[in-house]
């Protein structure tokens, strides 16, 4: 929760953000800047985002309750007014940005909207939260261009494997977004992915869209397990789900390598005919 107390000799009001136990009788003060801090969201991660005016301008800034200092996430022209972290546009963005042809925004941000005007109140409105998406997306990019295998932000797993299948999940959310972009892009994957990849490849996008659904995942399960001589799966399925999630980190990595890969390969082969 946010407490404002008033800065007398500043002529004005600050905020800090604050921890409390469910039953209130402990509370904790986790910023102290003389700027404003509010607007806290909490990720599955135990990490929380919020805003704050300690850079000059309302931005996004992130803080570990366990101890750390506050880390600013966005620097954008315009202030950011809402603070909202979301899985689905990071698994999407991952999907555009390691693919092995460079998609310019103006052809995926329609993917985004459905194919229907967003409906920006005004044009500053429109600046800020493209902005905010652009910003994102370079953040997912280099990621990519890193093979990162580090999970995505504010995407961490539940403990419990079969949680992780909840639509209100973060990371089945992710997979989702994953999913509508990789399949999106199906046309180019074909048009560029060498034969010798591609064993490596289905495998990796499995893996990253098994926690979409509970339907899906069941499908890959029994695909993977069984055989039209053994109906009879190998391994229970959540013993099966709790593998794909230890092997998600290193498919993240996979996806990104191989898409990156053939992008470059292509880029140095044009650089040599020239």
């Amino acid at each position: 929760y946010t407490v404002s107390t008033p800065d007398l000799d500043a002529n004005r009001s600050r905020s800090d953000i604050w921890l409390s136990s469910v039953d209130g009788k402990t509370t904790k003060r986790l910023t102290s800047d003389p700027a404003g801090d509010f607007n806290a969201r909490w990720c599955q991660n135990g990490t929380l985002y919020f805003l704050s005016t300690r850079s000059g301008s309302s931005q996004i800034w992130n803080i570990d309750p366990s101890g750390g200092e506050a880390q600013q996430i966005t620097d954008l022209a315009l202030s950011v007014g809402n603070l909202e972290v979301v899985p689905e546009l990071q698994g999407f963005l991952f999907a555009i940005a390691s693919s092995p042809e460079f998609i310019p925004p103006s052809a995926w941000q329609t993917i985004i909207s459905n194919d229907e005007d967003i409906g920006f109140v005004d044009e500053p409105e429109a600046q800020l939260v493209l902005g905010l998406i652009l910003t994102l997306y370079n953040k997912v990019n280099g990621d990519v261009l890193e093979r990162s295998d580090k999970m995505p932000l504010g995407c961490e797993f539940l403990t419990k494997i079969e949680a992780n299948f909840d639509e209100q999940t973060a990371i089945s959310q992710w997979s989702r977004g994953f999913t509508i972009g990789h399949d999106w892009l199906t046309d180019v994957w074909d048009e560029y992915l060498p034969d010798e990849l591609d064993t490596e490849f289905g495998s990796s996008a499995m893996v990253l869209s098994f926690f979409s659904s509970r339907t899906l995942a069941e499908a890959y399960y029994l695909e993977s397990t069984t055989t039209p001589r053994h109906r009879k799966p190998r391994v229970a399925f959540v013993e099966y789900a709790e593998k794909v999630r230890g092997l998600f980190p290193a498919a993240l990595s996979s996806y990104a390598h191989i898409g990156r890969t053939i992008s470059e390969v292509m880029a140095n082969s044009s650089q040599t005919d020239a």
